[in-house]
């Protein structure tokens, strides 16, 4: 009984400090580990750089140039990117599941 209780008590030493550890240093509320995705970070600087049209144009000849085709995914990731939000990966990650 008193090896249970020691195993119990480690257990829950280490979740909280786990679960301190990742919240102090701000990796819970983050978002980048929510997405794995850098079109919505490469998007909002070219839209911070140029127009958005030659955002939109850039961003869908680099995707059909790696031998793709998918206008759809590429209007959708364009048009979440020009969202309020920006590239917040939380609410990137919100939007897409």
């Amino acid at each position: 009984m008193n090896i249970k209780r020691q195993y119990i008590s480690a257990l829950c030493v280490i979740a909280i400090a786990g679960t301190a550890l990742v919240t102090v240093s701000g990796s819970v509320f983050s978002g980048y580990h929510f997405m794995d995705c850098s079109d919505f970070t490469n998007i909002a600087r070219s839209m911070r750089e140029t127009s958005w049209w030659q955002s939109l144009v850039s961003f869908f000849l680099s995707d059909t140039g790696g031998g793709r085709f998918r206008p759809g995914w590429c209007l959708y990731m364009f048009t979440v990117s020009c969202m309020p939000w920006g590239d917040n990966m939380l609410a990137q990650g919100i939007v897409s599941y």
